[in-house]
Order: C-alpha cells, then structure tokens, then sequence
C-alpha cells in the first residue's frame, strides 16, 4: 500500500450566459471545500482548519430568511481514500462552521454581452478549526443541502437536486493540505463565444495536481428534507446529478456546444450555443512522487 493519499476535491461551477433568468424559488450556486494541515494539537491529535465556500443566489425567496445560514456543519468520517461501493463510513464527529466573510460577485464580461441587472449571487466562506485523532485510513469531509437554482439547463429538474460537497484528508502522517482555487468559480461568459477560464489552483505542498471534468454530486437533500441531518454512517458513494438527456459530464452544454480542459494545468475553455445557467464540475487528483494519492 502507497504511504500517501489525499482528497478528491469537487467544486461545482455554475455558468451564467448573458440574458439568463435566475429561478426565484431555489437558491444554492456551487461551491468548494477544501482544508489545511496544521500539525499536532495535542493529546495524540493532529489539527486542520477547514474553509467551505459557497455561493447563493441572492434573488432567491431564501436570501435572508434562512440564508446564508450563520452556521452550518460538515460531517468528518474515518475511512480510506477510495472506499468499497455501498461502504458505510463512520462519522467521527460534526464541525460546526461559522460565518467567515461574504462577498458579492461581480459579472466580468465582454462590453457586447450584457448579463442584466437579475443576476445577483454572494460568496459566502465559513472556516472552523477540528482536531482528529491520528489515523491510518484518512477522513472524508462531507456537506450536503439542496437545492440546486431551477434555471439550470444541463440538470433534470434542478430545482428539486441538491448538491454535496467532499474533500479527502489523506492518513494523518501523510502531512497533507488540500489544493487551494484562487479563480472564483462562477463565470458569466457571452453565448456563442468561446472563453477561458484558467481554473487556478495551487497546493500548499507542491503536490502535482491533473484536472479532470467529473460529475457534481447530488448527495442526499431533497425539497421535502433540504437541510438533512448528515448522515451516521455517510454511505458510499455520494450520489452524482440527474443529468437532463443530451448532457453529461463531457457534455455539459450538449452536442453544440464545446469545453475543454488541460489536464496539467486546469486551463478549460468553453462556449455553449444557448443562453441559460450550466452547471460544470472540475475535478483535482494530487501526485507526490509520481504516485497518486487520491
């Protein structure tokens, strides 16, 4: 068995084209979590602040009445990197996860692609710090709300579709920090024309990271049960979107449309033939001499 491993970190991207119509009745974008390796703590454990971001639709019925939640929490579960399917991890414990700064996002566009005055969406980062206790299998961080914005083009009925998000923390003594995105992942590009998104990341440990196109989850929110309580044991796997037929993961603004991404240095592009929001999904694997550690 390799000495290393570490996460798989998702984030969904949500693509505005211009002139799109934000749902009013759903409310969550995307998001990203990620964490850092801060050393020992202190009666054998080992400590990690955790950052969550997300991003929230702030024409939503839901901004200020229950969002942005001033806590929320992130279930920690013991287990390896790539656990047996309909494995049952079990939840080592629940970090409740303050508020941290919030920011709205600015469209940066093209002067001959005009968003309009209906898009409105905040960052929200919440950040807390848990010690856990050392392991030999490692620990899966997992989030989980729905639901999705309902003017989502590539998802069968968005709006009911939550998302869930997931880093891995590699066996204690592997030392690991998870890579760290410094693009923000909600781009509004101009319909029928080909943008650049660099996908910007860097891993505090000089770890060799790939980018890969994947599907978003879904996870296990519903509109009847939206904030579920995190799951005792977290069932493995996480379940990945509906897709809406004609799309998919390499696919997702369909047969007319076009992405591409470097796997080495996360320079994606893309270009979608019709206006509407589109939810994509990058992926990042870490190397360390020359052996994958997710």
């Amino acid at each position: 068995m390799p000495k290393a491993f570490s996460k798989l970190l998702i984030p969904a991207f949500l693509f505005l084209f211009c002139f799109a119509k934000n749902s009013k009745a759903t409310h969550i974008v995307g998001g990203n979590l990620a964490y850092e390796y801060l050393g020992p703590s202190g009666g054998g454990n080992y400590g990690y602040r955790v950052t969550f971001k997300t991003y929230i639709d702030c024409n939503s019925i839901f901004w200020g009445a229950g969002f942005p939640e001033p806590v929320l929490q992130v279930g920690v579960y013991e287990g390896p990197a790539l656990p047996a399917s309909s494995a049952n991890l079990p939840r080592t414990t629940i970090i409740n996860m303050p508020i941290l700064d919030s920011m709205p996002i600015t469209a940066g566009v093209s002067s001959t692609c005009a968003v309009g005055t209906s898009i409105c969406v905040y960052e929200i980062t919440y950040q807390a710090t848990v010690n856990l206790p050392l392991s030999f299998q490692g620990y899966h961080l997992f989030y989980d709300r729905c639901c999705r914005v309902g003017s989502i083009v590539n998802l069968n009925l968005p709006g009911s579709q939550g998302l869930a998000f997931h880093a891995y923390i590699p066996p204690t003594l592997v030392n690991n920090s998870s890579p760290v995105f410094s693009d923000v992942p909600v781009p509004f590009l101009c319909v029928n024309d080909t943008a650049s998104i660099l996908n910007t990341a860097f891993d505090p440990d000089g770890d060799v990271l790939i980018f890969s196109f994947e599907d978003p989850y879904q996870g296990f929110g519903t509109t009847l049960s939206p904030a579920p309580p995190l799951p005792n044991p977290l069932t493995w796997p996480i379940p990945p979107v509906n897709w809406q037929a004609g799309y998919n993961k390499n696919q997702p603004f369909g047969v007319a449309g076009y992405n591409y991404i470097n796997a080495s240095t996360g320079y994606s592009r893309y270009m979608s033939n019709a206006i509407g929001d589109y939810v994509v999904a990058v992926e990042i694997k870490e190397y360390r001499n020359n052996i994958l550690i997710g």
